[in-house]
């Protein structure tokens, strides 16, 4: 689920680069990619067993410290701080993609 929101990111890289236009591919990535990892972390919120005990286990000793702290409780919330942020990112991007738009055709016109 994850690896979406990065193949998105490539394919919107691609059409910048075919159509040469970067509003196209703008379009597509606030869409496709903000709401693909939105799905991807809150599927992990659902699915994924919050045990950080053995969390730092898998990391070298003097990197351990910067995830010792995090308890269940954290993560928990978190990951909900990343839900909340990347739906609010794909409801303002294309408002934002919007207003962009508009001001475009009042230069040009």
């Amino acid at each position: 689920m994850l690896y979406g929101s990065l193949i998105f990111m490539i394919v919107s890289a691609g059409l910048e680069g075919i159509f040469g236009q970067r509003l196209l591919s703008r379009i597509w990535d606030a869409f496709g990619g903000l709401i693909f990892a939105t799905i991807g972390v809150t599927w992990l919120f659902v699915v994924f067993p919050f045990e950080f005990t053995y969390f730092a286990d898998v990391l070298p000793d003097f990197l351990r410290f910067l995830v010792q702290w995090i308890s269940n409780d954290i993560a928990r919330v978190l990951m909900v701080l990343i839900i909340i942020v990347a739906l609010g990112a794909a409801i303002y991007t294309p408002i934002g993609y919007k207003f962009v738009r508009i001001k475009r055709s009042k230069r040009e016109g």
